[in-house]
């Protein structure tokens, strides 16, 4: 099983999303500090994490 976790030194309210390449979107979650990524293919994706009218979006890239 791959899980994905994310350190947040101040736990506010946060929303993740992970789309494909395409903009699907595949993940929304609020609150959750880890996703299974193990259903997912190799491929690249995009990591939005918003809070407080903040937001940062990553590429990540998944191998298998």
């Amino acid at each position: 099983m791959l899980r994905l976790f994310f350190l947040l030194f101040v736990w506010p309210d946060f929303y993740f999303t992970l789309t494909d390449l395409m903009g699907r979107t595949l993940i929304k979650s609020i609150n959750e500090n880890h996703i299974d990524a193990s259903k997912f293919s190799s491929g690249l994706y995009s990591v939005t994490l918003s809070m407080d009218n903040q937001e940062v979006t990553k590429k990540l890239m998944i191998k298998k």
